[in-house]
């Protein structure tokens, strides 16, 4: 029994170690059985009042509680104790109410699958995320919503015609597609089809004819060929994303995909994402480029890395580096004169 007193506060001394080392609270991966899904700039916690946020340590300045900046909040994770757990829109209301009226303009919405929020509450009236979107858009004095992260297979028509109709909802959703194949679709589990992903992009252009559309992609799953890496560059063609995680396969003890026949070769992974990277930056450049000439909203965060500029983010949750005098929490309209493949830069526009 001391040996296994001893060994438990070993384990949960690592656990701590890691989470602090990576930023990644594994806890929130437990039905995740076959990717990583915590490549995202904050890192999920249940939403028990014991466990308090955590972030990565690379996250970027704006993710924290404080004055005047953008705010995350959690709405929904899986948790270390069961399947995922929704909080009540009441709970999330009232947080956003206070940050509101504390000076926060933008606050992000987080959970493993923030679609399916309220999927997992009971009784007459159970809310739906885009119900819950259609509340926060009547706060006073809040000016945006972002969410993260959104699972293809619960994307409502419901939800694409909050993002349409609510004014404080921004033009960005994060979508992963992680494969272009059918088949590793399949065995990843993800519960959709390439036609129904692409099904889902197109219903939101249609509907937001500006919106971000920025997704995670896997290369290197087990019993990946060429044809399935193939199919994955032709989504990526046809999707025409803004912006794209691409990362490689790696497998984790204990999980069902660690145990799949037909390893992919590690010379040949890194070679398809290589292609992969190449493929979505140069997309992604197109698709800046789109807004050269054009005048965006900023949230401003603070000085950028390029001396004697301003860095903050538009409503497509691009970062934007301009010239001009502002100050962080200000929404500043700036005329994009160049972009690269992962930001914009201009000058404060003049009145």
């Amino acid at each position: 029994m001391v040996a296994v007193f001893v060994a438990t506060i070993f384990s949960l001394v690592v656990f701590e170690l890691v989470v602090r080392v990576t930023g990644v609270d594994w806890r929130c991966l437990k039905k995740n059985l076959f990717y990583n899904d915590g490549y995202h700039k904050t890192t999920m916690v249940d939403p028990d009042p014991e466990v308090m946020f955590r972030m990565r340590p690379n996250s970027r300045e704006s993710i924290k509680i404080g004055r005047y900046g953008p705010v995350t909040i959690t709405v929904n994770s899986l948790g270390a104790r069961g399947p995922e757990r929704s909080r009540t829109p009441e709970a999330v209301l009232a947080e956003v109410r206070a940050l509101v009226a504390d000076g926060v303009l933008e606050v992000t919405l987080l959970g493993q699958n923030v679609n399916a929020f309220g999927n997992d509450l009971r009784g007459p009236g159970r809310p739906t995320f885009a119900g819950l979107l259609g509340s926060l858009d009547a706060i006073e004095g809040l000016r945006r919503v972002r969410f993260t992260t959104s699972h293809p297979r619960d994307l409502s028509d419901e939800l694409v015609e909050a993002i349409a109709s609510l004014p404080t909802v921004c033009e960005h959703i994060h979508l992963p597609a992680q494969s272009g194949s059918d088949r590793i679709l399949a065995a990843m589990g993800r519960g959709y089809t390439r036609d129904w992903y692409l099904g889902r992009v197109q219903a939101l252009r249609a509907a937001v004819p500006d919106i971000a559309v920025t997704t995670d992609l896997m290369v290197g799953f087990p019993g990946e060929t060429d044809d399935d890496f193939d199919d994955t560059l032709r989504l990526v063609e046809a999707a025409s994303f803004d912006a794209a995680f691409t990362f490689v396969y790696s497998a984790r003890p204990g999980t069902v995909a660690a145990t799949m026949p037909g390893p992919v070769a590690a010379n040949v992974a890194l070679e398809r994402v290589r292609r992969l990277v190449s493929a979505t930056q140069a997309q992604s450049l197109r698709r800046r480029s789109v807004a050269v000439g054009s005048t965006v909203e900023v949230l401003v965060e603070g000085e950028s890395r390029h001396g004697g500029q301003r860095r903050g983010r538009n409503r497509q949750n691009v970062t934007v580096n301009f010239v001009g005098a502002a100050k962080p929490g200000e929404l500043v309209p700036v005329q994009v004169t160049g972009a690269t493949s992962t930001t914009l830069r201009g000058r404060a526009a003049t009145p």
